[in-house]
Parts: structure tokens; C-alpha cells; sequence
């Protein structure tokens, strides 16, 4: 079994860095988003609510399901 990954920075070679976001811990950052785009009164499709879906992308709706 590999080891467990946590949030960070990842880089590939020479490529930019990037952030990997486990999903336990994008499922919490999408709720904390979510409120604070709800108390600032953002519309839907504007960028937090953008980040938002994207947070909750990977998460699995049945068990063995792949993101």
C-alpha cells in the first residue's frame, strides 16, 4: 500500500508547481467557501462558488467509485 498523501504542494519534474487538495480536506474548505460566499451575498457562477464545485468534484457518491 502507498503512503497517504496530504495536502500540499506537488511538483512534477520541471513543471510548475501545483496544490494537491486531499478530498477530506477540499469537502470542508468547499463548506467554509460556501458560507462565506452565502454571507457575502455572491450570485451563482461567480468565482467562489466556482471553487466551490470544484472542491466537491472529487467527492465519491458510492463506495469504489473513482474521481
Amino acid at each position: 500500500m502507498s503512503e497517504r498523501r496530504e495536502s500540499g504542494p506537488v511538483r512534477f519534474g520541471h513543471d510548475w508547481p501545483g496544490v494537491f487538495i486531499r478530498g477530506d480536506d477540499a469537502l470542508m474548505y468547499a463548506n467554509v467557501v460556501e458560507l462565506i460566499a452565502v454571507f457575502m451575498q455572491y450570485d451563482d457562477g461567480s468565482l467562489p462558488l466556482a471553487l466551490v464545485k470544484l472542491l466537491r468534484s472529487c467527492k465519491v457518491k458510492e463506495k469504489g467509485d473513482q474521481c
